[in-house]
């Protein structure tokens, strides 16, 4: 890897926008004094979140933001990728941190830099100007979220780096939030309500950042007007709830449309997306790797058992198999009037072809190859492979291969690693039946990945009226039971809660059920304080069962070395405590 002063200076090699690359040509400034080579300096800003947040290598910093939490453990037994999973032996040396550290400040310095020139181009209008370097605005915003959020107050640069650095001087979180919330304010007052082109920040991006920001910031015992930051958090909130016709946005009458690849590309409830493209010249690898973060949560890992055979096409190609759900997220959705656990997971795959059972299927899936092999056969079309949170005593007996909740999990609530191998229930929020390129054992998908969606926006405005309390209170259940009220089977109010119900553990429990995998877990739990946080990290089994854990310690990940602490003169201030 490389170290930050080399990071800050670094170009980009393409985007799923238009491409822009400051090394070699034209300066930088000469570059970006048309509007023309402006607005490549602003696409360049985007390059990170398409690359190495949804397209990257392994897609590493889904890992940071779900997998060791209370919702997740590795499909490839405890000790796959243990740092992330179970915190064990985490520290900066540990592999799959640089990901999210690196492509952060290569974005915020690609947004110093668009914020400098500015004043360069001849935009028309102060208006037009403004509008555009909003878009910088808003990306330095996230990224500098992420950073606080995930590695503590470190570096906060305002100016575009054109010289190398290896005493990097570190911010409080107090500086770090002051210069988000700046940048926020600036974007929720330019940007416009709709964007031309998918992916581009909008107002209603902003606000709907503003508003989780002006929440995780409130958790910090230095922020001293809390009250001020939970209301500005529900109007920035309510802003788009309340005009979201104008912002183009709308919830989905049902869970299952919102990741139904039919809205992909025009998605109504996505108030911000990563976009992706089915042009190799439009996407930052070129000719592979573009979105793969369904295969992280894919439990596809054999082609052609039980007759599920894989097809670039189809509904099936193979996964990575690495992020299961723990039995707990799956019995949060205890209500058997909740759509979303059919929506969000795959339980059962249904055979493409006619199927006769071999032998290595029978000895794969404990059935007695005496009855079966040979002799028993599947259907094209009929279930071949039935993973489920429920219990099937004759699971075994079946036509199909099965795995019930006491085959896949033990008594502990620990999953079994032998089961697994097998199959198990994946989330398929991410999977692109038909957008599938490249080859059937290394797939991708040109599929946009939404970052922020309007549900999301609906809970984070209950959480505010929530933390302001009294007649807010009622507000906080019925942003919650619309979210719910389209979750339920016949939309007829029988999901619905009364406010008296609203407390942190209902709030996390509901953001789990609508929106687990989407980056947003590890975060949620910080946001409720370091009691709740350890309390939640460590009911996950296989968390508890290392116990590593230490809240002290994984408040925060640690810088990592590869990419940084190695190359600088300041280690032991830029690294986080615990951690050297």
């Amino acid at each position: 890897m490389i170290p930050l002063a080399a990071v800050l200076l670094a170009g980009v090699t393409g985007c799923s926008l238009d491409e822009f690359n400051p090394t070699g040509g034209p300066t930088m400034e000469n570059k970006a004094s048309t509007p023309e080579g402006y607005e490549q300096l602003i696409n360049a800003c985007y390059f990170p979140l398409t690359r190495q947040w949804t397209g990257g290598g392994e897609d590493w910093v889904v890992y940071q933001a779900e997998a060791g939490t209370d919702l997740w453990v590795s499909a490839q037994g405890r000790s796959f990728m243990q740092h992330l999973f179970n915190y064990n032996d985490l520290n900066g040396a540990s592999a799959n941190l640089e990901e999210g550290w690196v492509s952060s400040y290569e974005t915020i310095n690609m947004c110093n830099a668009a914020i400098y020139y500015a004043s360069k181009p001849d935009f028309g209008s102060e208006e037009a100007r403004n509008a555009k370097v909003a878009e910088a605005h808003f990306l330095r915003a996230f990224f500098n979220f992420f950073v606080v959020e995930y590695f503590g107050g470190k570096y906060l640069p305002t100016t575009f780096t054109t010289a190398p650095i290896t005493e990097i001087p570190t911010s409080s979180v107090d500086q770090f939030y002051a210069l988000i919330f700046s940048d926020l304010k600036f974007a929720m007052k330019h940007l416009p309500p709709k964007q031309a082109q998918v992916g581009r920040a909008t107002k209603a991006a902003a606000c709907h950042l503003y508003a989780k920001a002006c929440l995780q910031y409130a958790a910090y015992d230095s922020a001293t007007d809390k009250t001020q930051l939970y209301t500005e958090a529900k109007n920035a909130a309510a802003e788009v709830i309340d005009n979201r016709a104008a912002y183009g946005l709308e919830l989905y009458a049902e869970p299952s449309q919102v990741f139904d690849v039919k809205n992909n590309k025009s998605n109504k409830e996505a108030v911000w997306v990563a976009t992706h493209s089915s042009e190799p010249g439009l996407n930052p690898r070129g000719t592979s790797f573009w979105n793969r973060v369904y295969k992280q949560f894919s439990a596809m890992r054999l082609n052609g058992s039980c007759g599920v055979d894989w097809a670039l096409d189809s509904e099936y190609v193979g996964g990575n198999a690495r992020i299961m759900p723990t039995l707990a997220l799956l019995d949060m959705y205890e209500d058997p009037e909740d759509t979303r656990y059919s929506a969000f997971f795959r339980e059962a795959y249904y055979a493409t072809s006619d199927y006769t059972w071999s032998a290595g299927d029978c000895n794969r899936y404990g059935k007695d190859p005496d009855v079966f092999s040979g002799k028993k056969t599947i259907s094209k079309h009929d279930t071949a492979m039935w993973f489920t949170r429920e219990r099937v005593p004759d699971a075994k007996a079946r036509d199909y291969a099965c795995f019930g909740r006491d085959d896949v999990y033990n008594a502990d609530g620990t999953a079994n690693e032998l089961t697994i191998q097998q199959g198990y229930t994946a989330l398929k929020k991410f999977e692109a039946p038909g957008w599938y390129i490249g080859d059937l054992g290394n797939s991708y998908t040109y599929a946009d990945q939404i970052v922020f969606r309007l549900a999301d926006t609906y809970l984070l405005a209950a959480e505010a009226c929530y933390r302001l309390g009294g007649a807010e209170l009622a507000n906080a259940a019925d942003y919650i039971n619309v979210v719910r009220n389209r979750a339920c089977k016949n939309h007829d109010g029988s999901m619905d809660i009364a406010s008296s119900d609203v407390d942190v553990d209902f709030i996390l429990a509901e953001r789990a059920r609508e929106l687990c995998g989407e980056y947003t877990r590890w975060i949620d739990l910080k946001r409720m304080g370091k009691e709740v946080m350890a309390r939640y990290i460590n009911s996950n089994p296989d968390i508890k069962a290392v116990g590593k854990f230490n809240i002290d310690i994984h408040y925060c990940w640690p810088v990592p070395e590869g990419a940084e602490i190695n190359y600088v003169t300041n280690p032991d201030e830029l690294q986080n405590p615990g951690y050297l």
